[in-house]
C-alpha cells in the first residue's frame, strides 16, 4: 500500500531549491524513500490521515466556496439596489 504523496506537493506551496529540487519535492523524495523504512500498520494509519486531510481540505474548499457565493450575492443585490436608485434620479 503506497501514500499518495503527490497531493502534498500541490498543497505545502513552499518555495526555494535544495540541491536542485523545490524544497517541497524534495521533502516528497523523503517522504516517498523514507515509506520503506516505516512498518506496514504506520503506513495504513499515515493513510488515513492522509485521506482525512483530503476530506477536511474539501470541506474547507466548499466552505470557502460557500462564503464567496454569500458576499457575491450581497454585492449583486447592492449593484442591483444602486442601479435602481440611478433611476429615480
Amino acid at each position: 500500500m503506497g501514500v499518495d504523496t503527490g497531493f502534498v506537493i500541490s498543497t505545502w506551496g513552499f518555495y526555494g531549491t535544495v540541491g536542485g529540487l523545490s524544497f517541497a519535492e524534495e521533502a516528497m523524495k523523503i517522504v516517498k524513500d523514507g515509506l520503506e523504512l516505516i512498518s506496514e500498520s504506520k503506513k495504513v494509519e499515515l493513510e488515513g490521515k492522509w485521506e482525512q486531510l483530503r476530506v477536511d481540505e474539501i470541506e474547507h474548499y466548499f466552505t470557502k466556496l460557500e462564503l464567496i457565493r454569500e458576499q457575491m450575492k450581497l454585492v449583486l443585490e447592492a449593484n442591483d439596489a444602486g442601479d435602481r436608485s440611478d433611476e429615480f434620479v
